[in-house]
């Protein structure tokens, strides 16, 4: 009988780990599930190492046309917009005339312009663009010349001429050394325009696209200021004057 009650209670206790062995291989077998459900979003490289990809930004998103605070956003209730590429950056437009424009930028794929005001300037190359300046009293230093620039024309610059091409790099129809030549300004191998008493001269680009356009425009009549910054939310720079810094 002993012998019996003992085998009985080795069944008992065998069962039991059995059934303890298996939650624990479930306990594992979720916590590998939650795991890799958690590892999904990594990458791995080519050299076996892993990597997170790099997170979106966050940017105030706003005119001073349409809302007020947009002229000095920091701490207010201002609209933001998730950018939707990682290499994305925030930034602030601003003009001569106290107009601000916030949201996301990114210099590959957006369209950018550059106006220049003297005969053949907008030879800017694609590798050139966007053009920024490099401090607040350089762009002044530009509004201004562009604002005289204007004026003569009306009087003893009336005559001003421009490169005028047009190239789309990704397109199959190109000439080659015609693309070239316009994505680089090459000015001995470029059309030239005469331009109105209203036009200046002006290089538009989209990198990615390799797309270049040169020409006389009416607008934009000046370049702008761009502050650029790439963290969550950190375009809240206050509004621009030329008049700070024309002293």
């Amino acid at each position: 009988m002993q012998v019996i009650f003992f085998l009985y209670l080795f069944t008992i206790y065998t069962q039991v780990m059995c059934k303890h062995k298996d939650g624990v291989v479930k306990t594992i077998e979720t916590e590998r599930k939650q795991r890799d459900n958690e590892m999904q979003p990594l990458m791995t490289n080519g050299n076996g190492s892993v990597e997170t990809p790099d997170r979106l930004i966050s940017c105030i998103i706003c005119n001073n046309i349409a809302t007020e605070d947009c002229n000095d956003p920091k701490n207010k209730l201002i609209p933001a917009t998730v950018c939707k590429r990682d290499e994305n950056l925030c930034y602030s437009q601003h003009t001569p005339f106290g107009v601000i424009d916030r949201g996301c930028y990114n210099s590959n794929e957006d369209l950018t312009t550059y106006v220049c005001a003297c005969n053949l300037c907008n030879y800017l190359s694609i590798s050139e663009t966007p053009f920024l300046f490099r401090t607040k009293k350089e762009w002044a230093d530009n509004v201004l010349e562009l604002s005289r620039v204007r004026h003569f024309r009306k009087s003893v610059l009336k005559d001003m001429a421009c490169l005028k091409c047009e190239v789309n790099a990704t397109s199959k129809k190109e000439d080659m050394l015609d693309a070239a030549n316009c994505l680089e300004g090459n000015i001995g191998s470029l059309p030239t325009e005469e331009c109105r008493e209203d036009e200046i001269c002006a290089v538009k680009a989209i990198k990615k696209d390799g797309y270049v356009w040169r020409g006389c425009v009416k607008f934009p009549q000046f370049n702008y200021w761009w502050a650029l910054c790439d963290s969550d939310l950190c375009n809240y720079d206050t509004i621009s004057s030329i008049y700070d810094y024309l002293q």
